[in-house]
C-alpha cells in the first residue's frame, strides 16, 4: 500500500509540471522553446532595436545641434563681427553668418517646441524642446526655406537684438549697434 502522503507529493510534482509545460507553450521564448526558435526570435529583437537606434539617430543628426562646433564658431563669429563694430556703427548679420540662410526669428526664452514651430511657420521641434533656459538669453534661429541651418544662444552679456524685433531677413539684416550700460543692442 502506497502511502497517503507519497500520493500527495507526486500528484502535486505532476500538476506543477503540467503548469509549466502550459507556460512554456504559451510562452515558446522562455525555456523549453527549440534553440532555432530562440534564435529566430533573438534576430528579430536585434533588428527591431537597430531600427528604432538608426531612426533616432538620424532625426537626431537632422536637427541642429546647438552646442557643435560650427553652431558655436557661428555664435563666435557672430559675437567677433558685433564686438569689432564701434558704438552708433552698422552690422550686417547676414555677412557675420557662414551658412546660407533667407530669415532669421527670435523665439522667446522658455518657448516650448510648439511654440518654436509657430513662430517658425512649420515643425522642426519636438513638443518637448526647449529655446533657452535663461529668461535674460536669446534664441535665434536661422531658416532657409523650412530648413534650420544655424541657432544662436546669445547669453546675456554677448549682444542682443532690440525687443521689438521678432524677425528679419538676409536683405534687412542690417542693425545699428547700440552700446549703453554694458548691453550691446542691435537696432534696426
Amino acid at each position: 500500500m502506497v502511502p497517503i502522503d507519497n500520493f500527495r507529493t507526486r500528484l502535486e510534482g505532476d500538476i506543477a509540471d503540467g503548469r509549466a509545460r502550459q507556460q512554456a507553450a504559451r510562452r515558446p521564448w522562455v525555456t523549453g522553446a527549440d534553440p532555432r526558435t530562440r534564435l529566430l526570435l533573438a534576430l528579430v529583437l536585434g533588428s527591431l532595436v537597430m531600427a528604432v537606434a538608426v531612426a533616432g539617430w538620424t532625426v537626431a543628426t537632422t536637427q541642429t545641434d546647438r552646442n557643435s562646433a560650427t553652431a558655436r564658431a557661428a555664435v563666435e563669429r557672430m559675437v567677433g563681427v558685433v564686438n569689432a563694430t564701434p558704438d552708433k556703427g552698422h552690422v550686417d548679420v547676414a555677412q557675420a553668418q557662414d551658412v546660407p540662410w533667407d530669415r532669421a526669428v527670435l523665439i522667446a526664452p522658455l518657448a516650448d517646441g510648439t511654440a518654436m514651430n509657430k513662430a517658425l511657420g512649420f515643425n522642426w521641434y519636438q513638443p518637448g524642446d526647449i529655446s533657452t533656459r535663461e529668461p535674460e538669453a536669446q534664441f535665434v534661429v536661422f531658416v532657409q526655406g523650412q530648413t534650420v541651418v544655424a541657432e544662436a544662444l546669445l547669453p546675456r552679456g554677448t549682444f542682443r537684438f532690440d525687443s521689438y524685433v521678432q524677425a528679419f531677413t538676409r536683405d534687412h539684416a542690417v542693425f545699428s549697434v547700440v552700446r549703453s550700460e554694458g548691453d550691446t543692442i542691435l537696432q534696426p
